[in-house]
């Protein structure tokens, strides 16, 4: 009589799943401490994604940009409380 042992391999699909879900809060959790931190000492915030379309990214900066009580440019610095350059 020939033994037979199916291979049997156990996925790894749930485990990693919850491991991605895991470490995707803790960078949600990261960005929020460096949004928060950044604010606080008068940065304005922006995040994008890679894969987002750069036309519209550049949309929302100018935007953005011409919303803050600020002349046009000042804001691409970034800085809302800094010394204005001359």
């Amino acid at each position: 009589m020939e033994l037979r042992i199916p291979k049997l391999r156990q996925g790894a699909f749930f485990p990693s799943l919850l491991e991605r879900r895991r470490r995707f809060d803790l960078n949600i959790a990261r960005d929020a401490e460096t949004n928060a931190t950044l604010e606080a000492s008068g940065w304005l915030v922006l995040r994008f994604w890679e894969h987002e379309d750069p036309a519209s990214v550049a949309d929302q900066v100018r935007r953005t940009v011409l919303n803050l009580d600020a002349p046009m440019g000042w804001g691409l610095v970034g800085r809302r409380d800094a010394e204005m350059p001359l």
